[in-house]
């Protein structure tokens, strides 16, 4: 595919996805309290959120002190295989790499994650990239709190997991600086939707995919709107056989059970 007809694709994927959101489908998009919202690795957003970019705004909104505390963090927590996260050997390769035990195939080599703004290792260079784009919405939202729903593409993306207490939080998958800028000027709610919902078309989309690419979408079955720890013998890496169900366990509840 040409680069004329890839800025196509994506314009109306976009265009769509707003539709979507905002005109045809709004129930798409719902109001969560920031406090309920974790990233991948447990940390936690609202206002009293220990994400490390939050306390990265705690330590000065200049760009030279944002850097010097992500340098110290990300050199303190680096990325982890599934074995070491739940510190002992599966018995399978796939142990050696990393990936979360509720999502189908998205088993990643630990290189993967060089430069991630996630976790570490993170070099200077990608670190100058996090800082700015840091300081950049911080001020944007300082100076005109741009709602998301004037944005082509503006909201967060999460998926709904429930412990074994039975208490609800949302994995933000995607909008982890905004959630942290926001945590820190002291914003309560924030309106998200389902990462499964954002990578979900209108028909009126895959038909004008199908004209232009000469193919059908192919919709993504692996993706999810919940995670339930009541659920984990159906996660797709239990089911598989490759990971045991209290290993699965023992995986989520030391990120998200407290």
């Amino acid at each position: 595919m040409t680069s004329k007809y890839r800025s196509i694709i994506t314009l109306l994927v976009n265009i769509d996805r707003w539709l979507l959101n905002y005109i045809f489908n709004r129930e798409r998009v719902f109001t969560i309290a920031l406090d309920q919202c974790v990233d991948e690795f447990g940390n936690s957003f609202g206002k009293n959120g220990d994400h490390f970019f939050i306390h990265a705004l705690k330590s000065g909104e200049d760009f030279n002190s944002l850097s010097n505390f992500l340098i110290k963090y990300y050199s303190n927590n680096q990325i982890r295989s599934f074995n070491e996260e739940i510190g002992h050997n599966i018995g399978a390769n796939e142990g050696e790499q990393y990936f979360c035990p509720w999502e189908a195939n998205r088993v990643r080599p630990l290189k993967k994650f060089n430069g991630s703004h996630k976790v570490g290792p993170t070099d200077k260079n990608a670190i100058a990239r996090i800082v700015t784009r840091l300081v950049k919405i911080l001020s944007s939202i300082k100076k005109r709190n741009i709602p998301p729903w004037m944005l082509i593409d503006g909201c967060p993306r999460v998926i709904k997991i429930i412990n074994k207490k039975n208490v609800a939080r949302y994995i933000v998958r995607d909008g982890n600086h905004r959630l942290s800028v926001q945590s820190y000027l002291g914003i309560k709610s924030v309106k998200v939707c389902f990462e499964e919902d954002h990578w979900t078309p209108s028909s009126f989309y895959c038909w004008v995919y199908k004209v232009i690419k000469k193919q059908k979408y192919s919709i993504n079955q692996d993706l999810i709107k919940i995670v339930s720890v009541k659920e984990v013998d159906s996660w797709p890496h239990v089911k598989s056989g490759l990971v045991a169900s209290n290993d699965a366990l023992n995986f989520f509840n030391n990120r998200f059970d407290n």
